[in-house]
């Protein structure tokens, strides 16, 4: 199975390894999570990595999956991003 097909067949939370020339690449693990901003949707995004990054070590990628926010008197005053958050598995010896 390639990451692709991984990722499409709902990967989500699992852990993966993908065969590559005979040789076995890292394993991977997947998080989905919502960062929040009042400022932009950008820092929303650096929100969730930062606090992710504080328990979770190893984040390799971030795939933004949504964008909303929250309208109060006609103006944004809140920012949320939907995230999905890479990280290495380390082998245990």
């Amino acid at each position: 199975m390639t990451i692709e097909q991984w990722w499409i067949y709902g990967g989500f939370e699992e852990n993966f390894s993908v065969k590559k020339g005979g040789a076995c690449m890292t394993v991977a693990k997947l998080i989905e999570l919502v960062g929040e901003s009042e400022i932009s949707w950008d820092d929303a995004v650096s929100d969730a990595v930062q606090k992710a990054s504080q328990s979770v070590s190893d984040i390799t990628g971030v795939e933004i999956l949504n964008f909303t926010a929250q309208v109060k008197d006609g103006e944004v005053v809140g920012y949320k991003a939907n995230v999905k958050l890479a990280f290495g598995v380390r082998d245990e010896e």
